[in-house]
């Protein structure tokens, strides 16, 4: 008998708004911060915004905060990287079980600090608990592996004039002079004591029904340092859009203060990091205004520039089209891709799935082509009873992380055996956060009678078995209906399934 097995990360979201001065004093600049405890407790929010203002004095620009090819501190990269440090802790399992995943943790980290050259240490809380104890998760018909998330996420202008959502381990290689205050640890990680991990120390062939545990926790780890896309179905099931969180929080100081424009924020979608890569590869219907070659974030500006109130204005204005033709582009294989180099084919992204399935689609690499291939590790299915050296191996390739994949995290602004001068792409750190008045109400989900809807993990997803195969899918959020006096905060899990 087969058991679907799933893992997670969760998608930046919520809100962020734009930033004045109050009676003569700066208000705080916003992270959004995960917990990771929400992943077994369903009563806990999963991410809230957190001040996060640096010490320093802001409102004269450091030379540190714009990034470009002529910055000096690249030059002297080292070809050895920073380590990963990992803060491990262990409940609910054997001794034996509890130090196996602890070593088993480091060796993956260091397998990613042999190809990627950290300037800074990343910081790693990794807990291996059960699930069904902490979460009341015991059904046999499926099982959650684990997840991992960015312990902050950092919201930093780039020169594209796109404001997008940077994790902050990234953050942290960029080297910044002053930046954004820096939670504890970069990345968080938890993962299920009770599913059936196979451990390469053992010594043991696979089970047909195992997971190599090392293979889940690097998948996990990429997602962590940066491979997601924050485009998802939070307005409606048949359209996409990235985070909507300013757009939400317009409506809310809208709403408490009518007159008031000097606190709404232009930037009303954010972006992640990767979608700056974010390219349309191919489309076919007559109906789309599509552009062959266009980058994605072409469509992010466009739903910027829509003046609207309300959801309803929002998903009748005729920018909205930008929106729609993203809906149809996740849901057509060989649509969506990462542009990486004027010298290389577009990584193409896992837009096969249909419906769109939010955790899966797009922020994955296409099963199909790379199933085969050194970059398989993204996919978003992984093999049942395949170890990750058998992976390897038959993707003809000489470790885990492949060199499309290794190129993804260069342009984000990592620094690689291969490229280890790479430069930071042009960004802007700027005072840009919420007003108090917004964050004292946004915080409190009954004052003004604000009613704080919030997408759990533990009924997004359903299972179908079919010749074979194990198919899992993760809910939609939904439709979201006309909005004049609720708040989404946002979260989705990006999934591995075992098959």
């Amino acid at each position: 008998m087969f058991l679907p097995l799933q893992l997670g990360l969760f998608v930046l979201g919520s809100f962020v708004a734009a930033q004045p001065v109050q009676d003569g004093k700066e208000a705080e600049y916003m992270c959004l911060d995960s917990n990771f405890e929400a992943f077994t407790n369903k009563k806990i929010k999963a991410h809230q915004w957190t001040p996060c203002s640096s010490n320093s004095d802001i409102r004269n620009l450091h030379p540190s905060y714009l990034r470009s090819s002529s910055s000096a501190s690249t030059a002297d990269q080292p070809a050895t990287s920073a380590l990963i440090d990992i803060s491990f802790k262990c409940y609910h399992a054997p001794r034996n079980v509890c130090e196996k995943a602890e070593r088993a943790f480091q060796k993956a980290a260091d397998m990613i600090s042999s190809v990627i050259l950290f300037r800074e240490p990343i910081k790693v809380n990794a807990t291996l608990v059960s699930f069904c104890q902490m979460g009341n998760e015991c059904g046999k018909n499926m099982m959650t592996l684990g997840g991992s998330s960015p312990a902050r996420a950092m919201p930093l202008l780039n020169d594209d004039g796109l404001l997008r959502l940077h994790p902050q381990a990234l953050v942290k290689q960029y080297m910044l002079q002053d930046h954004p205050a820096f939670a504890e640890y970069d990345i968080l990680s938890v993962f299920n004591a009770d599913a059936p991990f196979w451990f390469e120390e053992d010594g043991l062939p696979i089970d047909s029904n195992q997971a190599d545990f090392s293979f889940v926790i690097l998948h996990e780890f990429m997602h962590g340092l940066g491979f997601y896309s924050g485009w998802n179905e939070y307005i409606s099931s048949r359209a996409l859009t990235p985070d909507p969180s300013p757009f939400m929080a317009n409506q809310l100081i809208r709403m408490l203060n009518p007159t008031s424009t000097s606190a709404l924020h232009s930037t009303q979608f954010l972006e992640s990091a990767m979608d700056r890569l974010m390219t349309v590869l191919d489309y076919d219907s007559s109906s789309m205004t599509i552009s062959p070659s266009m980058s994605v974030s072409d469509y992010t500006s466009q739903l910027n520039r829509i003046q609207a109130v309300s959801i309803s204005d929002l998903t009748t204005s005729p920018g909205f089209a930008a929106a729609k033709e993203m809906g149809y582009l996740a849901t057509k294989a060989g649509s969506l891709g990462l542009d990486i180099s004027p010298d290389l084919d577009p990584i193409v992204l896992e837009t096969a799935l249909q419906p769109f399935q939010p955790g899966s689609s797009i922020s994955h690499v296409d099963y199909a082509t790379y199933t085969k291939s050194p970059d398989f590790l993204m996919r978003f299915m992984q093999d049942r009873g395949l170890t990750l050296a058998e992976a390897i191996k038959r993707g003809g390739g000489t470790g885990p992380i492949g060199p499309l994949l290794l190129r993804v995290f260069e342009e984000l602004g990592y620094s690689t055996v291969n490229h280890p001068n790479t430069v930071p792409p042009l960004l802007f750190y700027q005072q840009q956060g919420m007003t108090d008045m917004v964050m004292n109400e946004l915080q409190s989900s009954s004052h003004h009678g604000l009613r704080r809807k919030h997408q759990h993990h533990h009924n997004s997803v359903n299972a179908t078995s079919k010749d074979g195969h194990v198919y899992i899918s993760a809910s939609s959020p939904g439709a979201v209906e006309h909005l004049s006096f609720d708040l989404l905060l946002y979260f989705t899990i990006f999934c591995i399934i075992i098959m």
